[in-house]
């Protein structure tokens, strides 16, 4: 089916004078309006908002705006109109963002409009994608736009040396790349000037990502009239779900890229906050359904909120970590893949789903937090469905299925998250469904032994008023061959129940602290626990902090890439909970939150929670990054200040060329633990906090541990004055499973 086109009348501004061959405007009859998620802009020449219309093919609309999300002040303001989004010199085009990855919703025009543009700059034949310059945006990222390509008469491939391939290819993509060498640069001005077409691609500055200097030595090598902004573009009025998620149809219709086509995808246009309706046509498994719409189009939809064990035939893609109390072998995970009471539930899902939805009319809705579409198309909804017959399908299928024990919370930025985890705790406590048989007090207690090194990937410095944080306060220090001999990794402020760790150290992408295969050498786990054990004069599990961004954030963790962690904490009788909103009840059973670098401000409300969660004896331990955006780390420390502690962390990082894990500098290591020695030891509830004013005097407070045994499990002694020191003032995209 066709996709719909829209009528549009003429664009104010349009140029006059268009460039050689794009003298004619169009008909008015084009493409959709194009999304660009998480996009940058276009500049002229000089680093000014200057270009020349006869070189902008997109523009956003005048309501957008540009953020200095990466912090790092290079951000260029267009005060005097609307933020080019496409620009065109000769055979060059430059877009502000990747725009046409496999998470794109092709309802949008993006697919049609980026074909056009191929079309006249190429017309056929052979299109090289950069794969080597490190970038993120391969060419399997862009799978769906690549077979509709190829349908249309082009052959895409892949490569790693642009100085050998770019002689037999007819145009090359390069999306954010890292620095191109003298040679490549001057192999691609004669590839151009050879008749070449050239497609640069940048994105937002989000996460600090963009590789903008790179782009723009490219531009420059190049002789372009157009460079790229190192800036995020975000727009209220005008987006699909999210401000940085820019919607526009402001087109510069004298370029012939916005007729209408066949695209990908003929389904309709989805908007969130609508409600949409449809049939059930098949269940592949408890979290992912097929539908059809009014009208025959088809759907598949990842149903949002949950996760359904594996069932036996995908056995080999579970991952029992995440799973309390439910792993098959001492380790959590069964060396032959086979884990047969998640694989028992993961069947049990699938025929709920059957039994409830299939063949049923349904009605589902987005969210504002979790956007379209996800990997490979599939949609991303809450399901709603008829569950007693009355006719009112208003039965969330995603609080059944946490409700009756068929799966578990997945930890997203989802906005219904939290009221999804009170669910799940009441269906554990019970043993309803696949939690009979979950016993994490039985499991297998893992890496639990005495800290003799710690492991700090992307160490952020810390601070406070004055300069230094003082001597008394210094938990952690870095080692002697540092780039900051000595300097402290992690800092605590007992009296205000605060602590700050320079790097987001829990993290499962990290790796080296896998707890299979004899475990990790590095006891970040028992350390952290212990610390936040001191700090804590409540019971109850540890929260991590998700729902401010940190879930789609690189630098950041969120629950759902804490699983190792977890896994480590029920074998020593603990538990972490991930927490969206500070107000929702889930820190009313929490001793302590961890809270990685934001990429969102807090709601109303929720500062005020965090603080009665302090002042009700709760622990508050950031875990920062030097990878973080400066605003991420400014809202940390905006937090902090707070919560009362003048502990802060500062701009730069701590590497170490000598000690640190498998040779990354980056990712420095140290054996300098000033504070008290009960944090590092195996963790077994009785750790202390010891710091001592300027008069060398102490004060204890006695804690009760997180498991609710007797008083007096554990001492933490306090400074008597407050700490020194000020606030230091200042979001990629994660995957889908």
């Amino acid at each position: 089916m066709r996709r719909r086109a829209f009528l549009k009348t003429a664009v104010a501004g349009t140029a006059a004078a268009a460039t050689a061959g794009h003298a004619t405007a169009l008909p008015q009859q084009t493409v959709p309006a194009l999304v660009f998620d998480s996009t940058s802009a276009l500049l002229d020449d000089s680093l000014t908002p200057g270009l020349a219309d006869e070189h902008v093919a997109v523009w956003a609309h005048d309501s957008a705006t540009t953020t200095d999300e990466d912090g790092n002040g290079d951000t260029v303001p267009y005060p005097d109109g609307r933020p080019p989004l496409v620009a065109v010199d000769g055979s060059v085009v430059g877009f502000g963002a990747p725009f046409a990855t496999d998470e794109a919703d092709f309802a949008s025009g993006n697919d049609e409009f980026l074909l056009n543009v191929w079309d006249e700059h190429v017309g056929g034949g052979t299109v090289l994608w950069d794969e080597s310059h490190g970038q993120y945006y391969a060419l399997s990222k862009f799978s769906r736009f690549e077979s509709y390509a190829e349908s249309n008469g082009y052959t895409v491939d892949a490569t790693t040396s642009l100085v050998d391939d770019l002689p037999s290819a007819d145009a090359v993509v390069v999306t954010s790349p890292d620095a191109f060498s003298q040679s490549e640069l001057d192999a691609l001005r004669s590839f151009r000037d050879g008749g070449g077409a050239v497609f640069l691609h940048h994105q937002a500055d989000y996460g600090g990502y963009d590789r903008t200097d790179a782009l723009n030595e490219i531009a420059g090598a190049l002789d372009l009239a157009f460079r790229f902004n190192d800036t995020e573009i975000v727009d209220d009025a005008h987006n699909a779900g999210a401000p940085y998620v820019v919607r526009t149809d402001q087109f510069n219709t004298a370029f012939p890229y916005f007729a209408p086509r066949e695209g990908i995808s003929s389904g309709p246009t989805y908007e969130v906050g609508e409600r949409y309706t449809a049939t059930v046509t098949a269940v592949a498994d408890g979290d992912t359904v097929e539908v059809e719409l009014d009208g025959g189009a088809t759907e598949t939809i990842r149903i949002l909120g949950i996760d359904t064990p594996e069932t036996a035939g995908n056995a080999d893609a579970e991952n029992p970590y995440e799973w309390e109390g439910l792993g098959d072998e001492p380790s959590g995970r069964d060396v032959d893949g086979d884990y047969p009471v998640l694989a028992e539930w993961g069947a049990n899902a699938s025929a709920l789903a059957e039994d409830r939805l299939m063949g049923e009319t349904v009605e589902f809705a987005f969210d504002p937090n979790e956007g379209i579409r996800g990997p490979y198309g599939r949609l991303l909804a809450t399901v709603y469905y008829d569950a007693d017959g009355s006719g009112d399908r208003d039965t969330n299928w995603s609080e059944t299925v946490v409700e009756t024990g068929h799966g578990r919370v997945y930890d997203s930025g989802y906005m219904g998250h939290d009221a999804l985890v009170e669910t799940e705790l009441a269906a554990r406590a019970d043993g309803t469904g696949v939690w009979a048989q979950s016993d994490p007090d039985d499991s297998p207690t893992l890496a639990n032994e005495p800290v003799d090194s710690l492991a700090f990937p992307n160490a952020v410095p810390l601070t406070a008023t004055g300069g230094s944080v003082p001597d008394e306060s210094v938990v952690v220090a870095a080692g002697s061959s540092a780039s900051q001999p000595g300097a402290p990794l992690v800092a605590a402020d007992a009296e205000n129940r605060v602590a700050l760790v320079a790097s987001a150290f829990l993290a499962d992408d990290y790796g080296f602290l896998d707890l299979a295969d004899g475990g990790t050498s590095y006891g970040n786990y028992a350390f952290l626990t212990n610390l936040a054990s001191a700090l804590s004069e409540r019971d109850g599990h540890l929260a991590i902090d998700g729902g401010h961004g940190q879930f789609d954030a690189s630098y950041a963790v969120s629950a759902e890439s804490a699983q190792t962690y977890q896994r480590y904490l029920e074998g020593v009788d603990r538990g972490i909970e991930g927490v969206n909103d500070f107000t929702s009840g889930v820190l009313d059973g929490a001793s302590a939150l961890l809270v990685t670098a934001p990429a969102d401000d807090l709601a109303d409300g929720e500062l005020a929670a965090l603080r009665s969660f302090q002042a009700g004896g709760g622990a508050v331990v950031f875990l920062g990054s030097a990878a973080a955006p400066g605003n991420a780390t400014a809202r940390q420390n905006s937090l902090a200040t707070a919560l009362d502690t003048d502990l802060a962390f500062t701009a730069g990082d701590v590497t170490d060329p000598d000690d640190n894990v498998r040779g990354n500098a980056a990712h420095p290591t140290t054996t300098v633990f000033p504070g008290d020695e009960s944090l590092f030891t195996a963790y077994d509830g009785t750790a202390t906090l010891t710091t001592t004013d300027s008069a060398e005097s102490t004060t204890t407070r006695t804690t009760t541990d997180a498991s609710g045994s007797t008083p007096g499990f554990g001492a933490l002694t306090t400074a008597a004055g407050v700490l020194g020191g000020a606030a230091y003032a200042a979001r990629n995209r994660l995957a889908r499973d």
